[in-house]
């Protein structure tokens, strides 16, 4: 859902974001079992103070008319969900399970969950060349959350534990070189650190860069975490890693 969400919510971005301005809108919705939103869904929470930053986090849920149907296994009529849309604004937990969900089924990224480090983003270790990569990177984390979490291991899923650190450079055409993703550090298991690679590997080539870019290749850092909370100190490199 997040990734449908991230989606489209990109588009209706408005300009006063793009130009910087921080600021937070919190939305809340139902989902049905079948996946529709109930009539006057979603609302919003708390506004942002600006007209169409509020507007563009409805319109980005809105724009699904139908969510996945929800899971076979719940039996309650409605998941209300409470999610922060942040323009310019870092953070781990972008989503929560608003209150009337069963508590002992409730996560959040960041807390106890998987997720990529540096706020759900990724460390440039390149030289950009003056360029802004911000929306590239949310859109080349889109892509990979959902081929990630499409082949998490059973190990994740039971609750192991780890980090994996990863290396990569695209080059201006979305391709990679024959030697990338590359390990920097594993987490200690071994499927782990293989989805890891296989996530970023199902998703080539990403996007072409943008076009005023002119150097010859992005240079990335992906930490993936596994049940483990991200933070500044575990998304610094291991020793001996620069």
């Amino acid at each position: 859902m997040l990734t449908q969400l991230k989606k489209s919510w990109l588009a209706f971005i408005p300009d006063e974001a793009r130009n910087g301005a921080p600021a937070k809108v919190t939305a809340v919705f139902e989902i049905l079992s079948d996946g529709t939103l109930p009539k006057g869904d979603p609302q919003i929470e708390s506004g942002s103070g600006i007209a169409s930053m509020d507007k563009a986090a409805i319109y980005a849920i809105r724009y699904w008319h139908q969510y996945d149907p929800l899971p076979a296994g719940f039996h309650g009529p409605t998941l209300k969900l409470r999610i922060n849309f942040l323009y310019n604004v870092q953070t781990t937990t972008p989503i929560e399970i608003a209150s009337t969900a069963a508590p002992q089924t409730a996560q959040t990224p960041g807390d106890s969950s998987n997720s990529f480090g540096e706020s759900d983003g990724v460390l440039i270790l390149s030289d950009t060349h003056g360029v802004d990569f911000k929306f590239y990177v949310q859109r080349m984390l889109a892509v990979l959350k959902k081929n990630w979490v499409a082949i998490m291991p059973d190990e994740a899923r039971m609750g192991e534990k780890g980090r994996t650190w990863v290396t990569f450079a695209i080059f201006p055409d979305g391709s990679l070189s024959a030697d990338d993703p590359k390990i920097e550090a594993g987490s200690g298991h071994g499927e782990l650190d293989k989805a890891a690679l296989d996530a970023i590997k199902s998703s080539i080539p990403f996007e072409t860069l943008p076009e005023q870019f002119h150097g010859p290749y992005v240079k990335l850092r992906i930490v993936f975490f596994y049940n483990i909370k991200p933070d500044l100190q575990s998304l610094q490199p291991p020793a001996g890693k620069e």
